[in-house]
């Protein structure tokens, strides 16, 4: 009987240079110009394989594709936003839905000795089960927003037809953007 395969598991080294080089395409820009996942995730795994994998086969013996970036990309993501939620400070969601939320950005290393190092990377994500239900979110460098991940059931159709908006409070396809049009008498402001 064979022994089973060891699981693929990411080193610590691996997912610096993965976190690394995703930030340095999102930055420049060029995550942002592949349509595809494989366009942009095979330049990654390439580097990573090169700098860990083709040096030292034996410490790191799993050569990643593609997939196996996109995945652990996702993965990241999530993490990150699971520690954000967890250093929400209390007071920001008691004040209502007018003011920011704020976050204990130096509490976030006790639960994650990475957390500053993605929050560069993936910017200022929000969280998806904010009262403000915002799933989009960054720091201007994190390429375009290609991987945001929508929770289900924040957009789609209801039973009769109609748009259900879940970002922000988009209600019915129209986005109010909050401010008065006192228009001539007889017209209707459709911003209320």
């Amino acid at each position: 009987m064979t022994p089973q395969p060891r699981r693929k598991k990411w080193t610590e080294a691996e997912e610096r240079t993965l976190i690394d080089k995703y930030g340095e395409m999102s930055c420049d820009g060029s995550l942002s110009k592949m349509k595809t996942r494989e366009k942009k995730y095979k330049p990654i795994a390439l580097h990573v394989n090169l700098i860990h994998h083709a040096r030292d086969p034996v410490s790191y013996p799993w050569q990643w594709t593609w997939k196996d970036v996109s995945t652990k990309v996702q993965n990241m993501r999530h993490q990150y936003a699971l520690v954000k939620q967890k250093i929400k400070k209390q007071e920001s969601s008691i004040r209502g839905l007018g003011g920011e939320d704020e976050f204990d950005w130096m509490e976030g290393i006790t639960h994650w000795s990475n957390f500053l190092r993605y929050k560069e990377v993936f910017g200022d994500v929000a969280l998806a089960f904010t009262s403000t239900d915002g799933v989009l979110g960054g720091n201007g460098c994190n390429g375009g927003f290609e991987d945001v991940v929508a929770p289900f059931g924040q957009m789609g159709q209801v039973a009769d037809g109609a748009f259900v908006g879940g970002i922000d409070g988009v209600e019915n396809g129209v986005m109010d953007l909050e401010f008065d049009y006192d228009g001539e008498e007889g017209e209707e402001n459709y911003n209320r």
